[in-house]
């Protein structure tokens, strides 16, 4: 069987300005997704229950169900325009992409909820790119396939990977109840956070992991792990950040804070600081003296001592 990707995803380019800083997208009967294209920008959004505003950057993405509106609102705008893409995916596209995993009849039957998902997710943002510049440049039909099989195969895992996770959410039980997250909800979220571990990862985009709203998300997720979801998240980076140091290569501290998704070199000190008492570069030096003293090199070969 062979679709047709170029004609099932429909792409156009959503751009707000300081004359025009406004845009409505309206109820479709397919799945939207929508990204930020521009390095950085501070948005107002409004979607079917809930109103967000907030500093959104370079590949955040919002999911959004069929039959859900969504209303974009640029804040305090730059003189540079701020762009972003936005793609309507026929539900049948994501079952012939994930092999019958996930199929329309299950995102017609609620499979995402009634809100967005919104998540940064560089995929999503490359692909939607590639699709608005193939459409530009009349790029051949193969290729427009190629990033729409691909785009839409991202979307049904994503689905998937929500789906089962307000199914956990609905079968622990009412979300006024006391209890934490189950052992696979953790599991969901904290894996989120590991493949994410260099992107900024918003508090939104945890809860829709688990299907829960914020409110119960923080209260379940303390609950079953002892920290916030920032404690634990920071607790990953860090983690990560002492593995590299430790590591044989000459990662710098401009890197590992890249890596460790700090958002400047500075951040990263304070909080490594915060956690072990010491600045990077005090810990790596501290180590290479540790080494070197436990190394057959630095043991004293006097017979007097």
């Amino acid at each position: 069987m062979q679709d047709d990707f170029g004609k099932s995803i429909l792409v156009e380019m959503v751009t707000l300005t300081r004359d025009n800083a406004s845009v409505k997208l309206f109820p479709s009967d397919d799945l939207r997704v929508t990204v930020l294209l521009s390095e950085v920008a501070r948005l107002w959004r409004r979607g079917a229950t809930t109103v967000t505003e907030g500093t959104f950057v370079r590949g955040d993405a919002w999911i959004t169900p069929p039959g859900q509106p969504e209303e974009f609102t640029g804040l305090s705008l730059p003189a540079e325009p701020v762009h972003m893409a936005s793609a309507v995916v026929r539900p049948h596209l994501l079952e012939y992409a994930s092999k019958g995993r996930v199929s329309g009849d299950q995102l017609d039957g609620g499979y995402w909820g009634e809100e967005a998902v919104q998540m940064n997710d560089l995929a999503v943002m490359v692909a939607l790119d590639a699709l608005l510049r193939a459409q530009r440049d009349g790029a051949e039909r193969y290729y427009v396939n190629a990033v729409g099989h691909y785009l839409a195969a991202h979307i049904a895992h994503i689905s998937d990977r929500c789906f089962l996770a307000g199914q956990a959410a609905r079968e622990s039980g009412p979300q006024g109840d006391s209890g934490g997250l189950t052992r696979e909800q953790v599991g969901l979220v904290t894996g989120y956070m590991k493949e994410n571990l260099a992107e900024p990862i918003r508090l939104e985009a945890l809860a829709a992991v688990t299907g829960y709203s914020r409110y119960h998300f923080l209260r379940r997720f303390k609950a079953a792990t002892g920290r916030t979801p920032y404690q634990y998240l920071m607790g990953l980076r860090i983690d990560v950040a002492l593995r590299l140091l430790e590591s044989p290569g000459s990662y710098s501290v401009e890197n590992i804070a890249r890596k460790c998704g700090f958002p400047s070199p500075e951040n990263f000190t304070r909080a490594f600081r915060q956690r072990l008492g010491v600045s990077p570069s005090r810990y790596v030096r501290s180590q290479a003296q540790r080494q070197r003293a436990h190394s057959p090199a630095g043991l004293s070969t006097d017979p007097d001592g």
